[in-house]
């Protein structure tokens, strides 16, 4: 089967690429090296740890080897000699934010949650843009129940590396949890998906958690001849409005439930319940999508890429199997069923994705701080107009 594509969000450490230029490494021990790091790689640490004692007292400035050397002692539960190691790692030229990230997750992990975060915190006066580091200190957060916190570390990282997939994740796990805010929840679970394709584990949990999350938000009802589709994403049904003078703002969430609701018409017409199989979640949110493209024309630009990449997707004609492959890892047996007699259709899917991969950065967003950087300006009134004519589609449903 294809795969998609993962984003290269780090240079690997262990590709022995840039080695520090105190001394040069010689060929026997280059080879040396790159066969210590591939028994680390294949969970032998201890038969690797006498190499890399040799190599580090070989060479003692030379940032990579000392490095391999403390995630080494890192995999073998040896957080004091790590911290040694980093505290003078974080002095080198060539030190990145992956040694503060390590550095501080050892003093985490010996219980010292307050030299973590100082840590982390010096790691990001140095690298400001380090995801990572935001990620560290948000677990930190959740950690100690601070979870307002932990979002809005979670948010800044998204911020600053947007596409470094983790923040995505901690952050949509607890919009989920949020009775206000799941909404983001399903953005950021989706965009996690994209993001970090090869990372089964989280793919699975971000797929089954949309999934949750609209099984427990729709509610269909029949009466009679009358069956009814009803959603609740946000506490409150009625869009949120704000203004200054001059100009008015929608808020993101009350938009996208609405137009969630209109894709919710199909599946009442075709089925009279809601299962969230995955033809009835492709059916919702191919309708969903073209619904806020027809009625908002696009209001967000690409502050909400999201929106605009599936499109992409609907008008590339690959939408049934980008749903399959969203949902596959929580719904294998469906996916695979579908696979075995579509498998044309998928491998055509990946082939364009992975000339269309989905990259986020300072003007392609889904942050929930710069959902309104590209906003349309509204006045007032109309606002008002396409607050109603978004309710009133729902209600002709």
């Amino acid at each position: 089967m294809k795969r998609l594509l993962t984003l290269l969000l780090l240079a690997a450490v262990t590709a022995i690429v840039g080695i520090a230029k105190e001394r040069e490494i010689t060929p026997q021990d280059y080879r040396a090296l790159k066969a210590a790091i591939a028994l680390v790689d294949q969970g032998m640490s201890e038969a690797a740890l006498p190499d890399f004692d040799r190599l580090a007292s070989e060479y003692p400035d030379n940032y990579l080897v000392q490095y391999e050397k403390m995630y080494t002692l890192y995999t073998l539960g040896r957080y004091d000699d790590v911290v040694k190691i980093a505290r003078k790692l974080m002095k080198h030229r060539e030190a990145t934010p992956l040694t503060y990230q390590m550095c501080g997750n050892a003093f985490d992990l010996l219980g010292n949650a307050a030299e973590a975060r100082k840590t982390y915190a010096k790691g990001l006066k140095k690298f400001p843009d380090a995801g990572m580091l935001y990620l560290e200190t948000g677990n930190l957060d959740v950690s100690a129940e601070d979870y307002n916190a932990a979002l809005k570390n979670f948010n800044k990282g998204i911020d600053v590396e947007p596409n470094f997939a983790s923040n995505y994740y901690r952050a949509a796990e607890l919009y989920f949890a949020s009775e206000n805010f799941r909404v983001w929840g399903l953005i950021y679970a989706e965009a996690e998906i994209l993001l970090a394709p090869s990372n089964r584990a989280r793919h699975r949990d971000m797929g089954q958690a949309i999934k949750d999350c609209f099984l427990s938000a729709v509610t269909i009802v029949t009466e009679g001849e009358k069956t009814e589709a009803k959603i609740s994403l946000v506490p409150s049904r009625n869009m949120s409005i704000s203004t200054d003078d001059s100009q008015a703002a929608i808020a993101f969430d009350g938009i996208y439930e609405a137009c969630v609701a209109l894709g919710l018409a199909p599946i009442v017409a075709a089925d009279h319940k809601f299962t969230a199989s995955i033809p009835q979640m492709a059916a919702m949110r191919q309708a969903a999508v073209e619904a806020y493209f027809e009625i908002t024309d696009n209001l967000y630009g690409n502050a909400m890429y999201l929106l605009p990449f599936q499109k992409k997707i609907i008008d590339a004609g690959h939408w049934e199997a980008y749903n399959y492959f969203i949902f596959s890892e929580a719904s294998p047996e469906e996916f695979e069923a579908w696979h075995t007699a579509n498998s044309d259709a998928f491998d055509a899917f990946v082939d364009w994705y992975n000339n269309s991969i989905f990259r986020l950065d300072a003007t392609h967003t889904v942050g929930i701080d710069t959902i309104y950087r590209d906003m349309r300006q509204l006045n007032p009134l109309g606002a008002l107009l396409l607050q109603a004519s978004l309710l009133h589609s729902n209600d002709k449903k």
